[in-house]
């Protein structure tokens, strides 16, 4: 915590518009939604930089950009909070889930499975080894690409096809040690569970789904969520500079692959230089199908 903090620190006094990629910014980006990733590069506007600044202040009561990050913990607990700049990740190795309309599986120290229920409003947090799954009632998985989409779900739904907003658990893709349990969690559902990836539409999200999340659990099972063919993007939904620097990797997935399904996606984001984010999904309320890839 205290690296990530002295990074977004360094972010804030010199008004950096870029970042190179580790760790602490792939975490940053995940849970707080910041950022643009450019390959390896993460691109940050102003509006980024007050969200950091914003998240910052209210998790240590204090303002990161005068925070004096070289004073000793004595010093350090007298301006911060302390636990906040404690050495444990900033996103542990929970997994942030929840049911629409139904309850999240948890097994209990006994072993004995108990039902909690998440309604609009709130996520469960839980270890991957106490994530449980009823196939009566829970018929699907949907992977969330984005840390503020999953903290507010509910604003997803009525987006989705319906039989996708309920017997469906929402799980957040989390990060590092919490995004290989997951992984692992999926490999291991039963084989008449689907799957459904929901991120970005652009050539970033595509290639998540198909080398990340397809390969888990096979084509059978697997779905993508993303914009109904139908759908005319908002002008200000899109962001062609992305769709531009994404081209490479656009060009590498229409070579190495075969699957009619994926190239359909990519041959319209081509077309219509495509680039948009869940979180312009939400705000734009543009409606999402389930596509075989």
């Amino acid at each position: 915590m205290r690296r990530m903090t002295a990074s977004v620190q360094k972010v804030l006094r010199s008004q950096r518009e870029t970042v190179g990629w580790s760790n602490s910014w792939a975490q940053l980006h995940e849970e707080l939604g910041v950022g643009t990733w450019v390959g390896k590069t993460l691109h940050l506007t102003e509006r980024d930089r007050d969200v950091l600044e914003k998240a910052f202040e209210r998790e240590m009561g204090e303002d990161l950009r005068t925070l004096d990050m070289q004073q000793d913990r004595i010093g350090m607990a007298g301006d911060v909070r302390n636990e906040k700049l404690s050495g444990q990740p900033a996103l542990g190795s929970l997994q942030r889930v929840a049911m629409p309309g139904g309850s999240v599986v948890v097994t209990g120290d006994d072993g004995v499975a108990v039902r909690v229920p998440t309604p609009s409003g709130t996520v469960l947090s839980v270890e991957t080894s106490r994530l449980a799954l009823d196939p009566e009632v829970c018929r699907r998985v949907m992977i969330i690409e984005n840390g503020a989409v999953i903290n507010r779900w509910w604003d997803l739904l009525a987006l989705l096809p319906a039989e996708w907003r309920h017997e469906t658990l929402f799980c957040y893709r989390g990060h590092d040690q919490a995004q290989g349990a997951l992984n692992a969690w999926i490999k291991s559902l039963p084989e008449d569970i689907e799957v459904g990836y929901c991120g970005d539409y652009d050539a970033g999200g595509v290639s998540i789904a198909v080398n990340t999340f397809l390969p888990l659990v096979g084509g059978e099972r697997f779905w993508m969520l993303a914009p109904e063919p139908s759908v005319v993007m908002p002008k200000n939904a899109n962001k062609p500079s992305v769709y531009l620097d994404q081209l490479p990797m656009l060009q590498t997935l229409e070579r190495s692959s075969a699957s009619s399904g994926v190239q359909a996606h990519l041959c319209r984001l081509r077309q219509q230089q495509l680039a948009v984010t869940q979180e312009a999904m939400m705000a734009f309320g543009i409606s999402l199908d389930a596509f075989r890839i």
